[in-house]
């Protein structure tokens, strides 16, 4: 069976049981209908404990390095965290990687001592771990609201026919580490992001898990333990190559805004869906992102105030799209925040070499890390370590 064939039954199948489940979107009777409002009560701190905020760090690793226990050229190594997960003051390594095969392979825990030097350690992790096959990207979160930071991994699985897709990973923090949860076994799928917030404000972290053929919220009773809800967002984004996601505030009212994106050139366009006191994500309150030609394929979303105007601006990952130039190069796109929802892109303006033929780049942070005072653009990985530095005027430099 191939990919597509694949993907257009299972694109069926989820219809099907969305049709069955009453969960259908906003035409009518659901949670996602329009009229029904959650009274959901704003929160200006919402975006403090989501994962976008948790991902921001000081450490920046070669994760191309000998520090995974796999040779570099046979792993996967984009499903990394940086915390402290000793509670020793300084912050270690979390990551979570696969040997390419359809093996699961057990995530690894590395400790800075202090100086920058990191040892492996396989203490912290109690219960039975029964690793990943293909992890795409690990999130920070206080899922148990006991006051440390737990890990929730998402993997796709075997990428080879008929994909079967993987389960999720959780790890819950205890008072001697983590322990990891098989309370989310049940749910698998081709996972390749996931991203993290308290979207209803009701004080608990809950979770989007982006599937290409039928994305979920795991809700949280506040407990650490999770639902399975397809009813929060619009049924639009079913069977769409959604393959990365985040949950931020972009437009500062108050509450979790969703952003989604993927495979353009095969027809997902990359769209923010407004939160709001409905508790939803409605297909009639959106506002879609410029594409780019040639660059059809968004691999990270960030989204910071770069010019101090008030406005969240979009910083999209971008790499080519399409089967002559699938996964070839970056692109790095800035869409400015002009308030009202309204965004434009500003790369050419604002964005110098912001692009290369010669790798892609997974993942990026937007933060200041030079301490200047001034936002600058971070590739998450010391190896080849990109940076566009901000001159103080608003333009990035790569340096």
């Amino acid at each position: 069976m191939n990919k597509t064939f694949y993907l257009f039954f299972t694109l069926v199948i989820s219809i099907l049981v969305g049709c069955s489940s009453g969960g259908d979107d906003e035409s009518g009777g659901g949670i996602n209908d329009p009229t029904i409002n959650l009274e959901v009560a704003a929160n200006f701190n919402v975006d403090e404990k989501s994962s976008y905020e948790l991902q921001k760090s000081t450490l920046r690793i070669d994760r191309h390095s000998s520090m995974s226990g796999l040779p570099c050229n046979a792993c996967f190594y984009r499903a990394v965290v940086y915390t402290d997960l000793d509670n020793d003051g300084d912050i270690d390594v979390f990551m979570s990687v696969g040997d390419t095969s359809s093996n699961r392979t057990p995530v690894e825990i590395y400790l800075n001592d202090g100086s920058g030097n990191f040892a492996r350690d396989y203490s912290l992790i109690s219960g039975t771990e029964p690793g990943a096959i293909n992890p795409r990207k690990a999130i920070l979160g206080d899922y148990n609201n006991d006051g440390q930071l737990d890990i929730f991994v998402a993997g796709h699985g075997y990428d080879q026919p008929p994909f079967p897709g993987e389960h999720p990973l959780l790890f819950l923090s205890t008072a001697s580490g983590f322990e990891y949860s098989s309370s989310l076994e049940s749910y698998s799928g081709f996972f390749h992001s996931a991203a993290s917030a308290d979207i209803d404000n009701d004080g608990d972290i809950d979770i989007f898990v982006g599937d290409p053929e039928l994305p979920f919220f795991l809700i949280n009773d506040g407990s650490g333990n999770f639902s399975r809800n397809t009813d929060r967002i619009t049924s639009e984004v079913n069977g769409k190559s959604l393959y990365t996601a985040e949950l931020i505030d972009i437009d500062k009212d108050g509450y979790i805004d969703l952003v989604v994106a993927g495979h353009e050139y095969e027809g997902m366009e990359t769209v923010i869906y407004w939160g709001s006191s409905r508790g939803t994500y409605l297909s009639t309150s959106k506002t879609v992102l410029p594409s780019v030609t040639g660059q059809g394929v968004i691999v990270d979303i960030d989204a910071e105030d770069i010019n101090n105007d008030g406005y969240r601006d979009v910083f999209l990952t971008r790499t080519g799209g399409g089967n002559n130039n699938f996964y070839n190069g970056y692109y790095l796109q800035l869409v400015l925040g002009n308030g009202n929802r309204q965004f434009t892109d500003a790369t050419s303006n604002i964005l110098a070499n912001s692009r290369a033929d010669s790798f892609w780049i997974d993942w990026i942070r937007v933060q200041d890390f030079n301490a200047d005072g001034h936002l600058d653009i971070v590739e998450d990985n010391a190896s080849p370590g990109l940076i566009w530095y901000n001159n103080g005027s608003g333009i990035f430099e790569l340096r």
